[in-house]
């Protein structure tokens, strides 16, 4: 929720708050009829004194004495208050309004009713309906607080662990073809160069344009590529229109990454197929690859890149992912698929 549109919710509320009471009048609309009488200018501020009960319990006594750990003086306050609150107004109005009781003939019924009727009428479980709807409010809003900035920090954490990851990767790629003597290692630089400006620059957000990521993954394959021989076939089509998508940074490459790191060896035929295909409201990733002998144990689930992309799935894409993987025994096969909006 953006800052602006809390304060016009607060607003709104605040008005319908203030107006039910003339609303809910029979003299309503006549404002100057409602407000001429003890009750309805006796309601009238009653809903005002709420109103101010319920920010500055909202921005000063939860902040200053509940979160604090003064419990104590945050229930003395809230005491006092209420002590003050009732008999003080009423006294006030019905001083104010003495003439018009000797006009009417209509006796003080707060001094029939006794002190104690001033504590236990409606008004009083309004009074602390309002306290605790403004209690509950700001602790809601303080959770929330607490959980994003939690995975604000998760976020950062797992892009810490991610960035590295790349970037050994990629360096071991030019380092092959530097010791090969290459002609092409002076092009890995620069799909090396492009691959660290986006990794530097754009992934300090949570969320970047799509066509920056697929970009990302075209130099990362074209790497991949650059050191395969013959003995791996190599499917990989993009499909799509750019209409302004975002994404979270990082987030397609560790499942493509893991295809080549379990299913590639030079010693043995292997194949990988990777399709991106996407629009404006998702996007489907699949990608599969044969199962060849690696120094890395097949069943393995200590690979950091996809359990990291997993984790960012569940943190950024709530209920927005269906991630299927099969992993048989000849091939392995992952299938996501990504909603763009909510």
């Amino acid at each position: 929720m953006t800052k602006q549109l809390k304060i016009l919710i607060h607003i709104l509320g605040s008005t319908i708050f203030v107006l039910i009471t003339l609303i809910s009048n029979p003299s309503w609309p006549e404002i100057s009829k409602i407000l001429s009488t003890p009750h309805g200018f006796r309601s009238f501020i009653f809903q005002l004194e709420c109103l101010a009960l319920f920010y500055l319990n909202y921005y000063v006594l939860i902040e200053k004495y509940y979160f604090t750990r003064k419990y104590l003086i945050y229930v003395g306050i809230i005491l006092i208050f209420y002590i003050l609150f009732m008999p003080v107004s009423r006294a006030f109005i019905d001083h104010f309004f003495q003439d018009y009781y000797l006009t009417h003939r209509n006796l003080d019924l707060l001094r029939r009713r006794g002190p104690l009727g001033l504590f236990f009428s409606s008004r009083t479980y309004i009074f602390f309906l309002v306290l605790a709807f403004s209690f509950l409010l700001k602790l809601w809003e303080h959770l929330k607080a607490i959980r994003e900035q939690k995975t604000v920090t998760e976020l950062s954490f797992l892009k810490a662990q991610i960035n590295p990851h790349f970037l050994f990767n990629t360096l071991n790629s030019i380092y092959s073809l530097s010791v090969q003597n290459s002609k092409d290692t002076p092009q890995a630089i620069l799909r090396l160069s492009s691959m660290m400006r986006y990794v530097l620059k754009d992934t300090e957000n949570n969320f970047v344009e799509l066509n920056r990521e697929i970009d990302y993954v075209r130099d990362y394959i074209s790497l991949q590529e650059l050191r395969m021989d013959k003995n791996v076939k190599l499917q990989f089509t993009i499909k799509g229109e750019d209409t302004g998508q975002v994404i979270a940074p990082l987030l397609l490459i560790p499942f493509i990454e893991n295809a080549f790191k379990y299913g590639v060896n030079a010693e043995e035929s292997s194949s990988i197929e990777i399709n991106i295909d996407y629009d404006h409201q998702a996007l489907t990733l699949f990608v599969k690859n044969s199962k060849v002998t690696t120094k890395y144990s097949p069943g393995e689930e200590t690979k950091l890149g996809l359990i990291n992309a997993k984790k960012r799935l569940r943190l950024l894409y709530p209920k927005r992912y269906d991630l299927q993987i099969q992993d048989n025994k000849e091939d392995f096969v992952l299938t996501l698929k990504l909603q763009f909006n909510a």
